[in-house]
């Protein structure tokens, strides 16, 4: 089965392409991210569980995904999706897809100025990747330009880095991890750049700041993982981060859903059950209608 190209509007797989180091970085160590960085089996069960309530009859969606994540990509879905994926770094494709096929496609794109039609979509996916824009306006752009694709009644669904309520503090990171409290360095990572984050969503936290604290307070990869017993090969993912000028942005729950609100209406919030998974919801947004 041949793939129509102009089904949903795209333009060449050249369009946007930035190649940004940041990710470049990351594509070449991918294969040592863990969850919750990457979903588990526990959230794509979660999402499955999210298409099932709300697409009852559906046989076969028209879906978009932001992002490359395996785990989705791969996945056999019920309802089946087409999947149409969409990311601007072009390592991270090369690295991380698995092969086109009749039902899966990846373009290298603008998640801001989507290569796709008007209202060619029924379903758009992210996971996790929201952070790496910018709080709350590239927010603000990427809800207006889901809404212009999705179909009237359409759900956009993705799973989020959320600030707690009460923020923890450095300290409180840095002695859980000397004690051995922390899962992995992916958890000590996260919770560690929310942390310095310091409840400012706006301003976000460079990621360069959080490979300096590591290296601050750990120097080399072989101490911590003397300190906590992770795979050396997991804590230098770090190095990824180091020099970038890149940051990430973790507003809390409520701040996400007021920040979509003009194009979409959150109607449901599932979680799972494993360590952090409370900072890691997956939020069910419906397209807003009359906007």
């Amino acid at each position: 089965m041949k793939r129509d190209s102009n089904r949903f509007g795209w333009r060449g797989a050249a369009d946007s392409i930035r190649r940004f180091s940041h990710w470049n970085k990351h594509a070449q160590q991918w294969r040592y991210v863990k969850a919750p960085l990457r979903p588990c089996a526990e959230d794509i069960a979660l999402i499955e569980r999210a298409l099932a309530e709300n697409f009852p009859t559906e046989t076969t969606l028209d879906a978009l995904m932001l992002g490359v994540t395996p785990e989705l990509a791969a996945n056999s879905w019920m309802p089946a999706l087409n999947l149409v994926a969409v990311d601007n770094t072009l390592a991270m494709i090369q690295s991380v897809w698995p092969e086109n096929d009749a039902h899966r496609t990846v373009l290298c794109g603008n998640w801001l100025q989507l290569p796709l039609h008007d209202a060619c979509m029924n379903l758009a996916m992210i996971d996790g990747g929201l952070p790496a824009i910018s709080f709350p306006d590239a927010h603000q752009k990427l809800a207006m330009e889901l809404h212009r694709v999705l179909k009237p009644g359409g759900l956009f669904i993705a799973r989020i880095f959320a600030r707690p309520g009460n923020t923890e503090s450095v300290d409180d990171v840095l002695i859980a991890a000397h004690d051995r409290q922390i899962g992995n360095f992916h958890i000590f990572k996260w919770r560690l750049a929310m942390a310095l984050q310091d409840g400012n969503a706006n301003r976000g936290v460079r990621v360069d700041d959080v490979w300096r604290s590591v290296d601050k307070h750990f120097g080399q990869p072989a101490r911590l993982a003397e300190l906590t017993g992770w795979p050396i090969n997991e804590i230098s993912t770090i190095d990824a981060y180091r020099g970038s000028q890149a940051s990430y942005h973790f507003p809390s729950i409520g701040e996400m859903v007021d920040a979509l609100e003009d194009a979409f209406q959150c109607v449901d919030e599932k979680r799972g059950t494993y360590e952090l998974a409370e900072r890691c919801p997956i939020l069910v947004f419906r397209r807003r209608e009359g906007q």
